[in-house]
């Protein structure tokens, strides 16, 4: 259903946002609440999930949730409903409640964050669209944000330490690549080539289709098979 490849399926930049939260996921369809509530598990979430708006508000006293995640047509007490109870009620009135809805359209937005929605996220949703829904409404919930804040920075930090182990590994990797003087030899895999590189393990020569870089280092082909399998 998703392709993981895309960076709209990156579900990284989410893990701070979502990490340790209780988040309560209402729909009436099975399905988007199973799978809602696997991915938001993944990113460290505790999800509860509800049926129906009648069933959620009574979970709201067991398990306080920090956030609410609510289909808007459902049976018995449907998403609208839902929000109109919990504004009303001044223990919960604070919630922040987005509304998932197959209509992503401007005017359904107006409609329900008029309704007292704090954001309108269209379904089904990726993690690009889930990770702008929940900055907004964290940027207005400031005790939800500050919660959340240290994992953010925490996040970030871990972020520019990686980019710059890679830019070293990289830096590193070129000084070690040393070309071998030209020969009319063929490389181990067959394939003539004028400009050849010194495998960092055996020291063999390999052409640049078969030269692959690990660790920061150019490898011949199999020198790469052999540290890939251990």
């Amino acid at each position: 259903m998703q392709d993981m490849g895309s960076a709209r399926y990156d579900p990284r930049p989410l893990l701070p946002l979502v990490n340790g939260l209780t988040v309560l996921v209402v729909d009436d369809d099975e399905f988007i609440r199973e799978s809602t509530r696997l991915l938001l598990e993944d990113l460290g979430a505790r999800v509860v999930t509800a049926p129906d708006g009648a069933i959620a508000f009574d979970l709201l006293g067991t398990y306080a949730p920090d956030l609410i995640l609510s289909d808007l047509d459902m049976p018995r007490m449907d998403g609208y409903q839902l929000v109109e109870r919990l504004r009303r009620d001044p223990a919960r009135a604070r919630v922040p409640v987005v509304a998932i809805s197959a209509y992503a359209n401007p005017a359904e937005r107006d409609r329900t964050v008029g309704a007292g929605f704090d954001e309108h996220l269209g379904k089904p949703f990726d993690y690009a669209g889930l990770r702008k829904v929940l900055t907004t409404v964290m940027r207005r919930q400031r005790e939800l944000f500050a919660r959340q804040l240290g994992r953010l920075r925490a996040f970030a930090k871990r972020a520019r330490l990686t980019a710059r182990k890679r830019r070293r590994d990289f830096r590193l990797g070129l000084r070690r690549a040393r070309k071998v003087p030209a020969t009319p030899l063929p490389c181990r895999c067959g394939a003539p080539a004028e400009t050849l590189w010194q495998c960092a393990d055996c020291t063999g020569p390999c052409c640049p289709v078969c030269a692959f870089r690990l660790d920061g280092s150019l490898y011949c082909m199999t020198c790469a098979d052999r540290r890939l399998a251990a």
